[in-house]
């Protein structure tokens, strides 16, 4: 998996990208804890409103923190380790869309209205490899349906 960083609440977090399908849906699963500044970026499709996602796998609480496509936190919810109640979120605006799901350990202080930074350094050929995730992934997504 490749690892960027990101700044958010004015804190910057190594995370880690899903890239294939085995990765996205494998997230967190394996992790048995996280140090406070890591975590997993999810980058959605294009047309993505509603998502789900679980925490059955997880070892430890989480934060799941949704983004809608203006790189704004739009909801914040908390994700219980071994919990089999799914956790549904929809961008307010019926025009919004998910754009990514952040996993950060739980109290991360991650508030809706706060915004996703890339590190500004970040390099070209990574800012690439986030493009690739997202043409991967819908084209992984069209193949299954």
């Amino acid at each position: 998996m490749k690892e960027v960083k990101i700044e958010i609440a004015d804190k910057e977090y190594k995370v880690l990208i899903a890239e294939t399908e085995e990765e996205r849906a494998q997230g967190l699963g394996n992790v048995e804890s996280m140090d406070d500044d890591e975590g997993m970026l999810f980058i959605m499709p294009e047309d993505q409103g509603q998502v789900v996602f679980n925490t059955e796998e997880m070892e430890f609480d989480i934060d799941l923190v949704f983004i809608d496509q203006d790189d704004e936190v739009y909801n914040v919810v908390l994700g219980k380790a071994h919990s089999s109640e799914p956790i549904i979120s929809t961008p307010e605006s019926e025009e919004g869309r998910t754009k990514y799901v952040l996993e950060v350990n739980a109290n991360s202080g991650i508030q809706i209205g706060d915004e996703l930074d890339f590190e500004e350094d970040i390099d070209e050929e990574e800012i690439d490899s986030i493009d690739d995730v997202k043409e991967n992934y819908l084209d992984e997504s069209s193949d299954e349906g």
